[in-house]
């Protein structure tokens, strides 16, 4: 399966996913044409009894293969035509090559894309599950957190788990029994911590997670009250163009303002996108 377009706040899963599509390509020599990339220009050995012992055998022929003649001239250009049809049309398109996208977004960038992060992780919270659910909440969480690992910035479970817990804003008292009860059993268990809340807030409110078949059922019945469903066409007989929504946050116009809660329901990827919006630019 071919990774999907680049996205500069998915920095690190986009390169994983390039390596493991490439680690599937062959080329005529039964190659994987992942070696063109590879970060390693040789594999690791150890020494014993004055005999060379390879550490990862599996890679040898991946990191041994010679980066020079016409098979790899041949596979190069074949790697190259697929990086560019992943980065064209982003901002990634000026460095055209996996080496220089490598020294770019784990280099230079690499501070700024920690700091997007460590802001994310810093503006998160859950406080109502019918415009952010908690799962949506945990993803975003995790996701920050593996980003950060990738980083060399890897969080405790401990500090996970009072982050998680810490940014549950919501006034219900159930929610807030149930993140004492996480504070004494799952302390240093966030995976648990995770299941445990997500279980609980769902039985607290079975009718409010839009993903779920009871809001959607609830919201059917409640529209359909009274009431017939009519399409609203806009003058000349054209229909109003489809709102896009994205945890209940109108995303449609990238020039629109929103809230610091509207915000902070809006996924890195999709912040990112409306702040190098061209429209957006102009508007400000």
């Amino acid at each position: 399966m071919s990774p999907e377009k680049f996205i500069y706040a998915e920095w690190h899963k986009w390169d994983k996913a390039v390596e493991n599509f490439h680690s599937v390509k062959f080329n005529l020599r039964g190659l994987p044409l992942v070696y063109i990339i590879r970060k390693d220009d040789a594999p690791l050995v150890i020494m014993l009894d004055d005999t060379a012992y390879n550490v990862d055998p599996e890679n040898c022929p991946i990191n041994t293969a010679p980066l020079t003649g016409a098979v790899f001239k041949w596979d190069n250009v074949e790697v190259h035509k697929s990086l560019k049809s992943l980065i064209q049309g982003t901002e990634a398109w000026k460095w055209s090559v996996m080496l220089a996208l490598r020294e770019r977004y784990d280099g230079s960038a690499e501070g700024e894309h920690m700091n997007i992060m460590k802001a994310d992780l810093k503006e998160l919270y859950f406080k109502r599950q019918d415009t952010f659910p908690f799962k949506k909440y945990v993803k975003r969480l995790k996701e920050a957190y593996t980003t950060l690992e990738d980083l060399g910035q890897p969080k405790f479970e401990k500090q996970k788990v009072r982050t998680l817990l810490d940014h549950i804003m919501c006034p219900d008292d159930q929610v807030k029994a149930c993140v004492h009860t996480a504070r004494k059993h799952y302390k240093d268990d966030f995976a648990g911590a995770c299941t445990y809340l997500a279980s609980e807030i769902a039985r607290i409110f079975p009718d409010k997670d839009p993903e779920s078949q009871q809001y959607r059922t609830s919201s059917r019945d409640t529209s359909s009250r009274g009431k017939r469903c009519v399409a609203t066409a806009a003058p000349g007989g054209h229909q109003h163009k489809k709102r896009r929504k994205e945890n209940g946050v109108d995303i449609s116009g990238t020039s629109c303002y929103y809230s610091r809660d509207k915000w902070n329901n809006l996924s890195s990827p999709t912040r990112f996108k409306l702040l190098h919006d061209p429209q957006r630019v102009t508007a400000k």
